[in-house]
């Protein structure tokens, strides 16, 4: 709403996102400023808080992947109407039709990915997705005209379906014994993700425009296989800080 309302009247969403990141800077101050905590049920709880486990390494490579990957749906979801607008030539109106695409493909590619990631690895799996979505990448960034562009988008939904799911499967076997914190953190990554990537590509997009600035998603496609790559060598070492 915030972002809507200063786009209609001072033309800028920028001003909104801005409006957005500083609410939530005062909501954290004063949390921190009164002490604001979450009621415990009872003893016990307060007990397993002060004796919470730390998270291992293993964890953290896996929670900044969740913010990569969060990047990644977050730049999709918010700029390639732009970017068929512009390149693609088709209409605002078609442009909301083909983004519909990518939601399919996102629906198809959960059904079938929770199908194979119940036989193959999740390092392996993620890596297959981040190529699928960069295949999916290539098309929708070349193609001139809409149904393509579209089947582009298609592609990349179904590869970005499975890369949430498997980070955090990734993330949550970092840290066996801090399984309810470790799910607790990584909602900030994603959080992260969808405040700062979007504000990103805006601001390229301001430079190069948007079909040059969309050249963000490949950079992050590549960082998000490197560091699942990481990840994985990092958890199958024998040296894996444990959680304490």
């Amino acid at each position: 709403m915030a972002t809507g309302f200063t786009a209609r009247q001072w033309g800028s969403w920028r001003i909104g996102l801005v409006l957005i990141l500083l609410l939530i800077g005062l909501v954290a101050v004063v949390a921190a400023v009164t002490g604001a905590r979450l009621p415990d049920s009872d003893d016990s709880a307060r007990g397993q808080r002060a004796s919470r486990p730390r998270l291992p390494r293993p964890y953290w490579l896996a929670w900044l992947l969740l913010v990569v990957v969060g990047a990644i749906e977050a730049c999709v979801a918010f700029w390639s109407a732009s970017v068929l607008r512009t390149h693609a030539g088709v209409s605002a109106a078609t442009a909301t039709t083909l983004i519909s695409a990518m939601v399919f493909g996102k629906l198809i590619g959960r059904v079938v990915g929770s199908a194979i990631a119940a036989r193959v690895s999740t390092v392996p799996l993620v890596l297959s997705a981040f190529a699928l979505s960069a295949t999916g990448f290539v098309v929708f960034w070349t193609s001139t005209v809409g149904w393509l562009a579209g089947a582009g988008l298609l592609v990349i939904g179904l590869g970005n379906a499975m890369h949430f799911p498997l980070v955090l499967s990734l993330a949550m076997s970092a840290a066996p014994g801090a399984a309810d914190r470790a799910a607790a953190v990584a909602n900030y990554a994603n959080s992260l993700a969808f405040a700062v990537a979007p504000v990103a590509l805006g601001g390229l997009a301001d430079l190069f425009g948007p079909h040059r600035a969309f050249l963000l998603l490949p950079a992050l496609l590549a960082a998000a296989a490197l560091l699942a790559v990481s990840t994985g060598r990092m958890l199958r070492s024998p040296d894996v800080e444990p959680v304490r």
